[in-house]
């Protein structure tokens, strides 16, 4: 389990509604988010499911390479996250080599 705490500037409010509807996303094609909230000096926080597995950002930096059924894995695996995420109306501004994890079934 992965807990996030947002920054104080984040509007909590604006910030749970958003990630409110994540929860309804297939856990098969993402991280599963499993709750948020806020803090007691009301910043908001995210819990989703831990991931073991190097960013793709680490993986590149070690010199990984993806080929083959690897590579249709992550490609595959990324547009079906990103096509889950448009069809709840969400945004998908988070998503990038820092927040794509490659875990051993594939990117989550």
């Amino acid at each position: 389990m992965v807990v996030k705490v947002l920054p104080a500037d984040v509007d909590p409010g604006r910030f749970l509604e958003a990630v409110a509807p994540l929860q309804d996303v297939s856990a098969f094609c993402t991280a599963q988010v499993l709750g948020s909230g806020t803090l007691e000096d009301g910043r908001p926080f995210v819990v989703s499911e831990y991931i073991d597995g190097p960013t793709l950002r680490e993986a590149v930096a070690a010199g990984q390479r993806l080929s083959d059924a690897a590579l249709h894995r992550f490609a595959v695996g990324t547009v079906t996250a990103l096509v889950a995420l448009h069809q709840l109306g969400s945004a998908h501004g988070e998503v990038g080599p820092d927040t794509v994890v490659l875990g051993p079934d594939g990117p989550g």
